[in-house]
């Protein structure tokens, strides 16, 4: 463990784990993805034809892959070019009935076609970022906190593309972003299942007490 107490920068926490030396870095969304909603298709085709995802995809635990997609429509060629997603693209949760819910996201982890839904954001990756990290750094609370923001509704709460792309995240250098992509797997299922068990057997030559160490590096980085 690193000790920062003396560095006065202030997007550095003051323990580290050894992998993580740079700076974290504030940068809006839409240096990243590119926006996109989704397609809206007669009910007449829907059932039978593509895998189509829709906000159940999004809410299911792991990453969204061809196989767990669960409805399916049919798609003209030009709805395919417009509506498809590829490996790595962030889609989110564009209406919720709770704040708390709106703008979720996950990640498409698969190289086969498939198209999304009307409920939905698809982000198109446009800068150099780890998927899956990305995915869970958008579920962390600073992220939901800054996400919520930018919802408005009564009965129903929406987040538009505009709104995602003024959503601005703490990012380190994408060679670290693998590393804390271990750690935050680990992290999560932790936090999922609040299983001490979990925790000691995921890195067990870390005491318990310094897995919080590592939440601030991922999650309470704070900005001037």
């Amino acid at each position: 463990m690193a000790n920062n107490n003396d560095n006065k920068v202030l997007n550095v926490p003051p323990l580290r784990f050894p992998e993580f030396t740079k700076e974290w870095e504030e940068h809006a969304l839409a240096e990243y993805l590119d926006f996109k909603n989704g397609l809206n298709p007669d009910v007449k085709r829907i059932g039978r034809g593509l895998p189509f995802i829709s906000v159940m995809d999004i809410l299911a635990d792991g990453t969204i892959n061809y196989d767990s997609i669960r409805g399916k429509v049919e798609a003209t060629e030009r709805e395919i070019e417009n509506f498809s997603v590829e490996k790595g693209d962030i889609l989110f949760q564009r209406s919720s009935e709770t704040l708390e819910d709106v703008g979720r996201a996950n990640v498409y982890m698969d190289n086969r076609t498939a198209v999304y839904g009307g409920f939905v954001i698809r982000g198109r990756k446009i800068g150099d970022y780890n998927p899956l990290f990305f995915k869970y750094l958008l579920s962390t609370p600073l992220a939901r906190k800054r996400t919520c923001r930018m919802g408005a509704g009564a009965q129903h709460f929406n987040i538009g593309q505009g709104g995602l792309s003024k959503i601005s995240l703490c990012y380190n250098y994408r060679d670290s972003q693998r590393c804390h992509l271990h750690h935050t797997q680990g992290m999560y299922r932790f936090y999922k299942h609040r299983s001490l068990v979990t925790l000691k057997n995921y890195i067990p030559s870390i005491p318990i007490s310094e897995y919080w160490v590592y939440c601030c590096e991922l999650h309470s980085v704070q900005f001037p």
